[in-house]
């Protein structure tokens, strides 16, 4: 199945199951983490719906979804037995807070509407420059499924640098548009963003292929507005692009690199946009490390840089993600939020999850299909 990221995996925690290495699922082990981390508070999560999460280490690479929540029946290489798991999120929505002093700021400071803030909550002072940036603006902006050339072949061919020019991607100081023009067009991307245009309607700004550039995105009069923004494309770890380089997004190369275009967003010139959006989707790979190496800080570099921009909450992904079930997943993420018969944005991740997992054809039913993305912020309501 294609996928929108590295070629190389960031390496799971020790011990981890591994859901995105190409191994089978180990359930029992998901299970006996879920025993050591979640069990022994399952008295005080009694009741509870949506469930925010703090961590560090190593679990900032293992998104708690796909923990099973009781021992697991039939064999780990057996779909059947494994669609029948009793996985972490159908007990609850999940939601990762980037730290605990963030959650002030992300429920009280950072919200359009005043209306929207959590009980309790000051929006007197500081909401108030927060609603006025956001108002009149689009409910979603989206950009992605950049025209690059490389042949995108499903099953074997994902959004990646090849292993050939992995760590090669600059010259000089900018990056190689050249390099970055062979990355592999994604089909799913471009039918992904049309999806959520027609979903929004008139609400939304979708800028696909030849448009959607670097200079497209720093330039949008609708990403500082916009409620909510996506981007499909190749994620590329720092590790990547090159010795000491940034983690970035891939859109359209320029014929030539400058300063301001050189066909890579990079987590530095993504923390100087401006946003006011309740949900940044990054729909690509491994954007919620910073690079492939072990021990790595979770949820810094590209990811963090959403939150210095102005987001409330991020859709991110640890692994190298599936082309086909991604864009499944950001549909049915999106579809739930905008009809509003699903409360919050963890729910709706919840919910779309379970889709992916049910797809008819019983194609995604593991983990490494579904569980690769995590909410990362403000959970909605």
């Amino acid at each position: 199945m294609g996928a929108r990221g590295s070629v190389r995996p960031p390496r799971a925690p020790a011990g981890a199951p591994q859901a995105a290495a190409g191994k089978v699922f180990d359930r029992k082990l998901a299970h006996e983490i879920y025993k050591q981390l979640i069990a022994p508070v399952e008295d005080v999560l009694a009741g509870k719906q949506v469930l925010l999460t703090n961590v560090s280490g190593a679990l900032t690479s293992l998104p708690l979804a796909l923990l099973v929540t009781a021992p697991p029946q039939g064999a780990d290489t057996d779909a059947a037995a494994v669609a029948t798991s009793p996985w972490l999120i159908d007990k609850y929505a999940l939601a990762e807070l980037p730290s605990v002093s963030s959650l002030r700021a992300l429920r009280c400071l950072l919200v359009a509407n005043p209306a929207d803030a959590h009980p309790g909550c000051d929006t007197r002072a500081a909401s108030r420059a927060y609603a006025q940036a956001g108002a009149g603006g689009v409910a979603l902006a989206a950009y992605g499924a950049p025209t690059l050339l490389g042949q995108f072949v499903p099953g074997k061919t994902d959004r990646s640098v090849t292993p050939d020019l992995a760590g090669q991607m600059y010259k000089g100081k900018l990056a190689d548009t050249e390099k970055l023009r062979a990355l592999a067009y994604l089909p799913q991307a471009k039918a992904e963003l049309e999806s959520l245009g027609k979903t929004f309607g008139q609400r939304a700004e979708v800028v696909l292929g030849d448009a959607a550039t670097e200079t497209a995105v720093k330039a949008s009069k609708s990403i500082p507005t916009a409620r909510f923004v996506v981007f499909s494309t190749h994620g590329l770890l720092a590790t990547e692009v090159g010795d000491n380089a940034e983690p970035g997004l891939v859109f359209t190369p320029p014929k030539t690199a400058t300063a301001l275009d050189d066909g890579l967003l990079t987590a530095s010139e993504v923390a100087e946009l401006k946003m006011s959006a309740d949900l940044v989707a990054l729909s690509a790979c491994n954007t919620a490390a910073s690079s492939g190496k072990a021990g790595a800080e979770g949820l810094s570099g590209l990811a963090r840089s959403f939150f210095f921009a102005g987001a409330r909450s991020l859709l991110v992904s640890h692994w190298a993600v599936s082309d086909a079930a991604t864009s499944l997943l950001m549909q049915q993420t999106f579809d739930n939020i905008s009809k509003g018969d699903i409360a919050g944005r963890a729910r709706a991740l919840q919910a779309a999850m379970k889709t992916v997992r049910n797809e008819g054809t019983g194609q995604f039913v593991s983990p490494k299909y579904w569980a690769a993305f995590t909410l990362v912020g403000e959970p909605g309501k």
